[in-house]
């Protein structure tokens, strides 16, 4: 697993901040039963500008998948940030809106944009 801080202003570099190659089998297993094929690349929740947005890299079976979700609750992805938060070092733990709060604001827009390919 790693963990990176992606540069947004011009010129800013990305920084590693997180790498293990020791994750838990337990873990390993969660994370192998993700179906990537399933996950659209992007999810967003059109009337939040900014807020909790994320982004994950899967490597499974030599097919990549990236995937960014904005202030949407993901079951799925959900489940990633809580194993990544039991491996990680405090300082690097996924914080953000909580799922109660994502699921409240995804119902009072009324819908999510999903995007299934950068190629549509």
């Amino acid at each position: 697993m790693k963990i990176l801080f992606r540069g947004e202003l011009e010129d800013e570099k990305d920084s590693i901040l997180f790498v293990s190659k020791n994750l838990p089998k337990k873990s390993i297993r969660k994370l192998s039963k993700i179906n990537i094929d399933d996950l659209a690349v992007f999810y967003s929740n059109p009337c939040i500008a900014d807020g909790d947005i994320k982004g994950y890299r899967f490597e499974k079976n030599g097919t990549v998948k990236n995937v960014q979700i904005h202030n949407i609750y993901h079951e799925e992805l959900f489940q990633v940030n809580e194993l990544i938060n039991q491996v990680v070092p405090e300082k690097y733990k996924m914080g953000g809106i909580n799922k109660d709060s994502l699921i409240k604001y995804q119902e009072r827009c009324g819908r999510i944009d999903i995007r299934e390919s950068w190629e549509n």
